[in-house]
């Protein structure tokens, strides 16, 4: 299975650019031959090459902590899910555990695995982009060149992707263990991963009081993080609502990790596996 995700991560960041790149680069043609008839034709012109000047090698690291996160999130939280709910749906943890300490031991080198695996899936959909922004470049007739801190940055960037993915894979491997099935851990992974935003909109446009909770929420505080770099080049973010300052919001996420780690370190250390 991990192969298979792997393959996810190469194979959509490169389709993503490349789509990105043959669309909007449509679009110009349609507007330039008078195909299509768009109010402000060169102004809108203008903002569609400014996107594909976007697809560049220089601008990789940030366009492609938009584009990796969400992939790499979600495939994480699969990967934990099925991994861990697995065990008891197969009945393994029957055969491999006995005693608590070793019940503990099992489940710290699983969630460090399943961490090791998530940064690899990162990594991997950062070179995908790498890949993907050369080839785009080539296709244009961009420049190839790179500023001097591009390393710096695209290593800044991954690990920033990398850290903000671990509260997801912590919550989908401690609801897998819990439900004891993969299912759960994938599903119940997927609505924190696609639901918190929606809900916490939703609730604070009808209830402004509740914003300092949701203010506290992992996806806020993935946001807060993962808009750092933007905010480095002066390049102004959309306006977030009293978001918490970027070391609190790595603390947090942190909080939540140990949270979740803790919670599911205590059932598998309580729990009959006989009835896994």
């Amino acid at each position: 299975m991990l192969w298979i995700l792997f393959l996810f991560i190469v194979l959509l960041p490169i389709a993503l650019y490349v789509l990105i790149y043959t669309s909007t680069n449509a679009q110009i043609d349609a507007i330039r031959s008078g195909r299509v008839q768009a109010p402000g034709g060169p102004q809108q012109i203008r903002q569609l090459e400014d996107l594909i000047a976007s697809l560049r090698p220089a601008r990789l690291p940030d366009m492609a902590m938009g584009l990796v996160f969400p992939i790499a999130a979600i495939l994480a939280i699969v990967l934990a899910g099925s991994t861990t709910g697995n065990e008891f749906g197969w009945g393994t943890v029957r055969t491999v555990l006995t005693h608590v300490p070793r019940r503990v031991a099992f489940l710290a080198a699983k969630l460090v695995s399943l961490a090791g695996a998530g940064v690899a899936l990162v990594v991997a959909g950062f070179g995908a982009a790498l890949v993907a922004s050369v080839v785009v470049a080539l296709m244009s007739g961009a420049d190839l060149s790179v500023p001097g801190d591009f390393a710096g940055r695209l290593l800044l960037n991954i690990g920033k992707v990398g850290y903000v993915t671990l509260p997801y894979v912590a919550f989908a491997t401690m609801v897998a263990g819990l439900a004891r099935s993969a299912a759960g851990g994938i599903g119940f992974g997927l609505v924190l991963f696609f639901g918190e935003s929606l809900i916490s909109g939703i609730a604070i446009q009808l209830n402004r009081d509740l914003r300092p909770l949701f203010d506290a929420g992992i996806a806020r505080n993935v946001s807060t993080i993962t808009r750092a770099s933007v905010v480095a080049e002066g390049v102004p973010p959309p306006p977030l609502a009293h978001p918490a300052e970027a070391g609190l919001a790595y603390l947090i996420l942190a909080l939540y990790v140990v949270a979740f780690v803790a919670i599911a370190v205590h059932r598998i250390a309580k729990r009959d596996l006989t009835l896994a």
